[in-house]
């Protein structure tokens, strides 16, 4: 067997954010390898983040000698009983001629829908043995995904959507996993059909797409969530309840679905299933598509126009024409949206910025958005971008995070620079927890406990891993700078200075983010 690429990270859980977002971005299951004991215990925040990303990784841990498992030992713990809840699949190899067969299932069940992390756990004896098992051929067709759904349930669920008043698409992770943008395009322009989408949904259809409606999830009160609240029938393609849950916009349960992906609908009260179509995404929407489509009535028309002139609206709230002086994360994320390619992979971190960016940043390509959300685990973003830049060095990359996410892994500048990496590192710096901060001040009124803290010299920590360093503070420096961050050939951390209230204001007129973490 060889090993095509090994890179060492400074910390387990950033190897295995390492793995997540190297099948995020390839298809292909990342792997991570640590130590027993407090190595292992190290990769649980990554392989959880991948459990309910549904990311495939595969684990491999060492462990005592198979002779010293049943008694106390150094460093000894019960690392398959720990990686059970985040895992698909653990297990103990305790024999050599096991390890083909092992490595084997651990891949396949990694991958299969819905994918996520696998561990195999390695006793020292166990791998200094000499044996005569030989790799297992590579499979020649492995299915991950099944094929189409049912013919005849996919023409009633055609019908039922062209007969509805007006229906709505809901697009999750999973269209994404199944990078069915081309045909869902398709799809929701020949049927005339308005789309939302979840965080890890952005990017399957271009976000400027007149029928785009935004995000689902931001502020609750915001066009995305209001349009979704009008429909009658949700047609939800690769959604998943690790994203957000249905109560979210279907707590009323006025709204019936048409479920569509790889597998099984969730059982849940908010989620009445009227149709479900169980396979791959692609061929289920191309199977759709041969059906003849009917003129949408005059009301879905009226509605359609409505949504449009009130997405229209929502976006010169978001952008008004502000005097003041403060730099607002809407500045940060217009900047962006006027710099970046459509090549540009994104790298997001959980906190404050993560709610703008997902709101705001326009995409027009699949893959090319990197952020943990079922775990909402902070600190991922750092090691993502390093995942991205090592596997597509020729695409730009940018990583943005708060200051609360970056002071916890910015140890990991060492592998940029051992790597000889380039690309911006974005810090949306207001020298606090911003999100907590917002929901503190949004319960108790002005008191707010365990949020503020003081930074470091971002400037000192850049000069320390010898990267290059900028500090902004004003909206019109940003732009100038991202550029001349990119063009640069060593990796730059940008620190912008921005406004602590701001979320709060919007959330003041648009409603509270569900939940807000």
């Amino acid at each position: 067997m060889t090993c095509r690429m090994s890179i060492l990270m400074k910390d387990e859980r950033n190897a295995a954010f390492f793995a997540d977002a190297y099948y995020r971005l390839t298809g292909n299951p990342g792997i991570c390898l640590s130590t027993l004991g407090p190595g292992a215990t190290n990769l649980i925040t990554g392989l959880a983040n991948a459990y309910l990303d549904r990311s495939a990784v595969v684990a491999f841990t060492g462990q005592v000698s198979t002779r010293d498992l049943a008694k106390e030992y150094h460093q000894k713990l019960s690392v398959p009983q720990i990686f059970a809840p985040v895992t698909k699949w653990t297990f103990s190899v305790q024999r050599p001629d096991l390890i083909p067969e092992s490595v084997r299932k651990a891949f396949k069940i990694a991958k299969t829908e819905k994918p996520g992390p696998v561990h195999l756990e390695l006793p020292s004896d166990v791998m200094s043995q000499e044996c005569d098992a030989k790799p297992l051929p590579p499979l020649l067709y492995e299915p991950r995904y099944p094929p189409g759904g049912n013919l005849e349930v996919i023409k009633k669920a055609f019908d039922y959507i062209m007969e509805a008043e007006f229906p709505i698409v809901l697009i999750g992770s999973g269209a994404n996993r199944a990078e069915a943008g081309s045909v869902l395009k398709e799809f929701v322009e020949k049927l005339s059909l308005p789309v939302v989408s979840t965080y890890m949904g952005k990017g399957v259809i271009p976000e400027d797409h007149p029928l785009h409606l935004g995000v689902l999830g931001a502020f609750s009160q915001d066009v995305a969530r209001r349009a979704i609240l009008r429909a009658d029938v949700v047609i939800a393609v690769g959604y998943d309840f690790t994203e957000l849950p249905a109560s979210y916009w279907n707590g009323d349960r006025r709204r019936l679905v048409v479920h569509i992906d790889a597998t099984v609908a969730e059982i849940d009260r908010c989620y009445p299933v009227r149709y479900e179509i169980v396979g791959n995404i692609g061929r289920t929407l191309t199977f759709m598509l041969k059906h003849k489509v009917t003129e949408p009535s005059i009301k879905r028309r009226r509605r359609l126009k409505e949504v449009e002139e009130l997405k229209k609206a929502f976006e010169e709230q978001f952008y008004p024409e502000d005097e003041s002086e403060a730099l607002k994360p809407s500045d940060v994320v217009k900047a962006l949206n006027e710099v970046l390619s459509d090549d540009t992979i994104v790298s997001v971190d959980v906190g404050e910025h993560k709610i703008w960016m997902s709101r705001c940043l326009i995409l027009r390509k699949q893959r090319r958005y990197l952020v943990s959300n079922g775990l909402a685990a902070m600190g991922f973003s750092l090691p993502a971008a390093i995942a991205a830049k090592t596997v597509f060095n020729d695409k730009p990359v940018l990583c943005t995070i708060g200051d609360g996410g970056f002071t916890m892994s910015f140890g990991e500048l060492e592998t940029v620079r051992r790597l000889k990496l380039a690309f911006p590192i974005l810090i949306f710096d207001n020298d606090m927890l911003g999100q907590i901060y917002t929901k503190q001040r949004i319960t108790y009124g002005e008191r707010t406990i365990g949020v503020s803290f003081k930074n470091p010299d971002f400037m000192k920590v850049a000069e320390a891993f010898d990267l290059e360093g900028v500090t902004v503070t004003e909206r019109d420096e940003l732009k100038e700078v991202l550029k001349e961050a990119f063009a640069s050939d060593k990796t730059t951390l940008i620190d912008v200075k921005v406004d602590k209230e701001e979320t709060l204001r919007v959330i003041e007129k648009l409603g509270a983010t569900r939940p807000i973490y």
